[in-house]
């Protein structure tokens, strides 16, 4: 419905309410106030006819509003029940199967009706003036254009959307006149293909008529062939069955031979087991002992010489074994390998038989060095000691130069108060004194030299040790020199030993597969040989050949007999080959551990020859400095000595005065010369 349909529909409603309206009013205006409201209800009908007026265009609206979709009207319907609503909130509409517009009337004249009755309910004096219902009917026209509008824009809308749709459909249908006409020309050819088809398979069945025929000619040719080919194959079904039964019987004794080498070779591998587990706890037994050894190690004139015939022994082995792989055949590889890991075994004995020596040789040289260092700790503690006892004279030494210099001030003293005169009796005191003195600095002057004659002792005791401890010392770094000496021998042996059992396990690896390949003919050779059997049986029928094939069985006998015996062999020479890869691995294994413990043990005991070497170090210079304090402080006492002689001896003169002058000398040259701690 278009916008202009719809306003004229609105103008075209409102015209008929207000024509209604306008005669009600007019028989009431007659009837109630007379002429004058007669004129102005006139005038302003005729206004309102001149705005709204029924035209021919409302036709067309009706027109619209039924080419218009359901939608839209009820949409409308709904919009104006609500206006209406506004009038009577109980306004309900009666919908009916009358066209959109009759509807639209009745809705109408139902709301004109509402209307008449609320105004014959209105009391007599309340009269409506037409100038409010003339805005009111304005309004609701303004509101129901902007309703047609929003109609119109979506019906804009509805025929844009619409009109897309049609160019999709008539695009579809191109499409769809397009896929016809291929369709066709598919229908076409397969009619075209079907008549081919038909006429090819005439040509097949009567081409498989005639090959059926032949095909039936020639079945019964082949039957007659069959019938001569079971005949040959019953007398070669019986020949086969012999030959299967031989073959048989050799299948169950080779596959018992099997079990019984797979039973032997699976307690072979448990006793390499058992034997493997002794030998690696007698290995680390050894590496233990070792390790302990190797601690405690010193070289000495034994262990060289033991070192100097392991290297001759070494060196013996090493020819023995250049000459055997020289001077060997192919032949005789196993045998000879066997013989060499024979001599390695004997020569690894005679080597562990050294080993044990050279233990209970270390062990002894172990207890020595525990000697040696029980006798270190001893002379560390005595050293303390005597380092006390030399701060204990010190101390007794400073007291006794404390007591004479006391002695000293108190003389003095004495000389001062006899400076005024002279008493006999002070005299007499004076003298006893000084004989109290003398015999004090003579007692003095006994344990001075007492104590002197000790410490000279203690000097030389000192020096007696020193000289033990430096030769100690060389001891040590001889120890050392040997221990060096040790490990680059072990590393020679191991440079040598190892690497020569690595190439002698690859020489028997190459052993083993050679004997795998060759093995490995014998099977493709039998193979063939039964393949060919089975090829003379198919093409000889007759049993007159039947001796030559007892020949070959035979001969297939022999063969698998000297197939048995050479596995048999081979069996046990591999078995052989990896207990001895296994036992060479197993020393090459002790060798490295034991070089990498002795390693270990060597930077041990050198860290350890370091440490006690400062330890000796830092107690020669405590020595040293103790000795440097012992002398200054003999240097002293012989100072005092002297000076207290010549003290005694000035104080024997009978002049006081000249020795009280004499001894004030002395007095300030001990107090300002003795020598400061």
């Amino acid at each position: 419905m278009s916008h202009y349909s719809r306003d004229k529909l609105g103008k075209f409603s409102y015209d008929g309410i207000s024509g209604l309206r306008n005669a009600n009013e007019s028989s009431s205006f007659y009837s109630r106030r007379g002429a004058p409201n007669q004129l102005k209800a006139q005038v302003l009908q005729g206004g309102l006819l001149r705005q709204v007026s029924p035209s021919s265009k409302a036709l067309a609206s009706y027109k619209a509003s039924i080419m218009s979709p359901k939608s839209s009207s009820s949409d409308f319907f709904t919009t104006l029940v609500a206006q209406m609503r506004r009038i009577d909130e109980n306004f309900t509409l009666e919908w009916t199967d009358e066209t959109p517009l009759t509807q639209a009337l009745n809705c109408l004249i139902q709301a004109i009706n509402g209307i008449e009755h609320e105004r014959s309910q209105c009391p007599d004096g309340y009269i409506p003036q037409e100038g409010e219902e003339y805005y009111e009917a304005n309004e609701n026209l303004a509101h129901f254009e902007e309703l047609l509008k929003a109609k119109e824009e979506k019906l804009k809308n509805d025929e844009a959307s619409l009109s897309r749709e049609k160019q999709i459909l008539s695009n579809e249908k191109d499409k769809i006149k397009r896929l016809k006409d291929h369709c066709l020309t598919l229908e076409k050819e397969l009619r075209e293909q079907k008549a081919e088809l038909d006429a090819r398979e005439k040509e097949d069945n009567e081409k498989i008529n005639l090959i059926k025929e032949k095909l039936e000619r020639e079945h019964q040719e082949i039957d007659e062939k069959r019938r001569a080919l079971d005949r040959d194959t019953h007398e070669i079904e019986v020949i086969k069955a012999k030959l299967e039964d031989f073959s048989n019987s050799l299948i169950a004794e080779r596959e018992e031979l099997e079990i019984e080498r797979s039973k032997i070779f699976e307690k072979t591998l448990e006793i390499d087991k058992e034997k493997w587990k002794i030998e690696s706890e007698k290995a680390i037994l050894e590496e233990k002992l070792i390790i302990n050894n190797h601690l405690k190690e010193k070289i000495d004139e034994e262990l060289i010489q033991i070192e100097y015939e392991r290297a001759e022994i070494l060196k013996s082995k090493i020819d023995l074994q250049s000459d055997s792989l020289k001077h060997s055949e192919y032949a005789n590889d196993v045998e000879s390998e066997k013989i060499a890991l024979s001599e390695l075994q004997n020569n690894l004995y005679n080597e562990k038989l050294a080993l044990a020596e050279d233990r209970e040789r270390l062990i002894q040289e172990e207890e020595r060095i525990t000697q040696i260092l029980n006798e270190l700790e001893d002379e560390k503690r005595k050293i303390f000691e005597e380092r006390n006892n030399v701060e204990k004279d010190k101390q007794a030494v400073k007291e006794e130069r404390e007591a004479v210099d006391e002695a000293w001030d108190e003389i003095e003293e004495k000389q001062g108060s006899q400076t005024g005169g002279k008493n006999p009796k002070n005299e007499d005191d004076y003298s006893h004194m000084l004989e109290e003195l003398q015999n004090q600095i003579i007692s003095y002057n006994k344990e001075v030299e007492a104590r002197e004659k000790d410490l000279e002792t203690k000097n030389l005791s000192l020096m007696q040790r020193e000289e033990e401890l430096e030769r100690r010392n060389e001891d040590i770094q001889a120890l050392e020199f040997s221990l060096l000496r040790a490990k680059r021998d072990l590393e020679e042996l191991s440079l040598g030993t190892i690497p020569e059992l690595e190439t002698q396990s690859q020489h028997i690896q190459q052993i083993l597969a050679d004997l795998l390949a060759k093995r490995s003919e014998v099977d493709t050779g039998y193979n063939q040989l039964q393949a060919k059997i089975v090829e003379f049986e198919r093409s000889k029928s007759s049993g007159a050949q039947s001796p030559q094939i007892q020949k070959l069985a035979d001969e297939l006998e022999v063969k698998m007999h000297k197939i048995k015996e050479r596995e048999d062999e081979l069996g046990e020479l591999e078995i052989e080959l990896e207990r001895e890869k296994k036992e060479n691995l197993s020393h090459a294994l002790f060798l490295q551990r034991a070089q990498k413990e002795f390693e270990i043990e060597c930077a041990k005991k050198e860290a350890e020859i370091q440490a006690a070497t400062k330890k000796l170090e830092k107690l020669q210079a405590k020595l040293e400095s103790a000795i440097m304090l012992m002398s200054s402080k003999e240097n002293q006492l012989m100072n005092l000595k002297e000076i207290l002689i010549d003290e005694r001896n000035k104080l024997a003169s009978p002049d006081l005065n000249d020795s009280r002058y004499r001894i004030a000398s002395p007095n300030s040259f001990s107090m300002n010369d003795t020598p400061k701690e």
